[in-house]
């Protein structure tokens, strides 16, 4: 049975979020043996932090959510032949795929790839200077475009010595936000 990311998606979405993570991204790639599905995660509250990091994943995480979701892609058979399962952080380069990350990394350089030629481009870079649920508004300097969402096949973060220094201490901040929110009884959990 062929099924598609967003299927592959919503499938383990319950099962990364039982684990107190945030499914940031479902991709596959490569044929045959070499066919790799690659499931990327963040803490499940990194977007309160408003800082880039995703609070601290680590190989054990990984490898627990790796555990929890492998028997339920068993179930489903979604390919006919094997697959690697890679879990990951998505890294400081990230993919914005959310609301969440749009709002998150305002102020930032992105790169937005579309699905077919918009605004006379294939793709453009720039700073993210506005953003809501329908539109984003890139700032390149020499303009200000003005994107409708639904023309957006991919966006991500362009690694800039910008959000590197940004990055250095998220994951620092970002606990030390949750230990304020718990010792508040701010807990959604």
């Amino acid at each position: 049975m062929n099924i598609d990311l967003n299927e592959i998606f919503g499938i383990i979405k319950p099962e990364v979020e039982s684990n107190n993570f945030r499914l940031v991204r479902v991709n596959m790639f490569g044929n045959g043996k070499a066919t790799t599905l690659q499931i990327m995660i963040e803490h499940k509250d990194a977007y309160l932090s408003l800082i880039p990091g995703d609070g601290g994943i680590n190989a054990n995480d990984c490898a627990n959510v790796s555990h929890t979701i492998s028997p339920v892609l068993e179930k489903i058979d979604f390919l006919q032949n094997n697959y690697n399962l890679e879990v990951s952080s998505p890294g400081i380069d990230r993919p914005l795929t959310s609301n969440k990350d749009f709002d998150r990394f305002m102020g930032f350089e992105i790169k937005v790839e579309f699905f077919k030629k918009y605004l006379e481009k294939k793709q453009v870079r720039g700073k993210l200077i506005f953003t809501n649920e329908s539109k984003i508004k890139i700032d390149n300097s020499k303009e200000v475009l003005e994107i409708d969402r639904k023309n957006i096949r991919k966006a991500k973060l362009i690694l800039t010595s910008e959000l590197i220094e940004a990055s250095k201490n998220a994951n620092k901040r970002f606990n030390q936000l949750k230990k304020e929110s718990f010792c508040h009884g701010k807990t959604d959990g």
